[in-house]
């Protein structure tokens, strides 16, 4: 991790989604990083859907991404610019 990028996880959600994937807790992790996010990321879709149905949709598949794919998340950005990527592609996918 860069000392630039390291700046962006000091505090807030981003430093604790960081030091539970740093312990292994990769469960928790994926849980802190939804709760973090979840209002920003579901106005987000609902101004991409159709209607607030298809946003949920969507939500629930980003969620799975979440969950699935935190394990492997690299940090060579923000667990915030992560998650808007995964419900960029989860919309597309939707679509």
């Amino acid at each position: 991790m860069t000392v630039a990028f390291a700046r962006h996880i000091e505090s807030g959600p981003e430093r604790a989604v960081y030091a539970l994937c740093e312990a292994g807790d990769y469960d928790a992790a994926a849980t802190r990083l939804i709760e973090a996010y979840a209002a920003e990321i579901m106005r987000f879709l609902g101004s991409r859907c159709r209607n607030a149905a298809d946003a949920n949709e969507v939500f629930s598949s980003f969620c799975e991404d979440v969950w699935r794919g935190l394990a492997s998340f690299a940090w060579r950005c923000t667990a915030r610019g992560w998650a808007y990527t995964l419900a960029r592609h989860a919309e597309r996918r939707f679509a």
